[in-house]
């Protein structure tokens, strides 16, 4: 894709909504856009695409903008970072599974109804 993508096109290509793309942006989640020199709209490139659907699959499996700045920095540095990337995801996965018991119904031990 050589061609810039206004703000609509990446929206229905990452299923994010624009706010959530504007928020990421302002908070330096990702980087400042490029924008259009006549209109002023955002023009997104191949890269900050790949970037953004990266955050959607991140944010879609519960990481908090903590955990997915993290996992961008790592990105960055390569292979280097794989045990820490691992380790981020493991970290996540022990939060869920925490989350998941704190979920699940205590059922007391006496015997259980019969009908």
């Amino acid at each position: 894709m050589d061609e810039e993508l206004t703000i609509a096109a990446v929206v229905a290509r990452c299923g994010l909504p624009e706010s959530t793309l504007r928020y990421w942006e302002r908070i330096g989640l990702t980087p400042p856009v490029a924008r259009d020199p006549s209109s002023g709209h955002r023009r997104y490139r191949e890269e900050d695409v790949v970037r953004l659907e990266t955050l959607a699959n991140l944010r879609a499996v519960g990481l908090s903008l903590k955990d997915m700045r993290a996992y961008l920095g790592g990105a960055a540095k390569g292979d280097a970072a794989a045990g820490a990337q691992r380790a981020l995801f493991e970290a996540h996965a022990r939060r869920l599974a925490r989350e998941v018991a704190a979920l699940e119904p205590r059922w007391s031990s006496a015997a259980p109804i019969s009908s």
